[in-house]
Formats: C-alpha cells, sequence, structure tokens
C-alpha cells in the first residue's frame, strides 16, 4: 500500500509540474481543483475507515 501511495504522489507531481509548464505557454488547463474525497465517498466499499492519529502521524510510505 506504501508504495501505491509513493507512486501516486510522485504521479501527482508530474502531472503538476506538466500544468505549470502548459499553463507558462498559454494553455488553459489544471485551472479547476480537484474534489476533496470524504469517508463518505468510499462507503459503498463496506470497508469500515479506521483512524487513529498517532499511527497517521507515524505512516512510512516505504513499507
Amino acid at each position: 500500500m506504501g508504495i501505491m501511495l509513493e507512486h501516486v504522489h510522485q504521479m501527482d507531481t508530474k502531472v503538476e509540474e506538466m500544468c505549470k509548464v502548459i499553463q507558462s505557454l498559454g494553455g488553459d488547463v489544471c485551472s479547476e481543483s480537484i474534489p476533496r474525497l470524504g469517508v463518505e465517498d468510499f462507503a459503498e466499499t463496506g470497508i469500515s475507515p479506521v483512524f487513529k492519529k498517532a499511527a497517521a502521524e507515524a505512516f512510512d510510505p516505504s513499507i
């Protein structure tokens, strides 16, 4: 899971860089913010989310 999260983060960084370059060339892309996801967006999965503040702060994506 950590590797997948790191991959998504790297892809997000690349897309952000690409958007900035396209905008600097006069293109109109990436002007809208991506909607935030909430717990209710995953309700149909049947998975019960568990949140532990201490665990979230100690998260290591390289696991």
